[in-house]
């Protein structure tokens, strides 16, 4: 039987990905989404939920504090927003249609500069 899925190669981050699911639409969209299991069963009853919760929760919120690390901003020319500039800290990024950029980066000490794109 032939698969249905269609196999991606992400030089950039050496990745090997299927097309058919949400993480393609948040891929190709720069999007920032997570998929957390906790537990080896794809469907848990509902009874063990409390469980999981009381378990994970201070995992999951220092997991959620964890957004505001890095780098975050906005690209402004004139007082208008800069679409597609580039901005170049530990890593690089582009900006959105309003302008923004952000980037996860550990604690410390970075230089960035921004560039408008041709």
């Amino acid at each position: 039987m032939k698969s249905s899925r269609t196999w991606f190669y992400d030089k950039y981050n050496n990745h090997i990905f299927y097309s058919g699911n949400m993480h393609d639409f948040t891929y190709f969209q720069r999007c920032k989404e997570i998929s957390v299991g906790l537990s080896c069963c794809k469907s848990v009853q509902a009874s063990v939920f409390a469980e999981e919760w009381e378990n994970n929760k201070e995992s999951l919120y220092k997991f959620i504090e964890a957004v505001h690390l890095g780098v975050k901003g906005i690209v402004s020319k004139d007082g208008k927003p800069v679409v597609n500039a580039i901005v170049m800290a530990d890593t690089s990024v582009t900006t959105n249609e309003r302008g923004e950029y952000w980037a996860i980066m550990l604690p410390g000490e970075y230089e960035s500069i921004a560039a408008l794109s041709p």
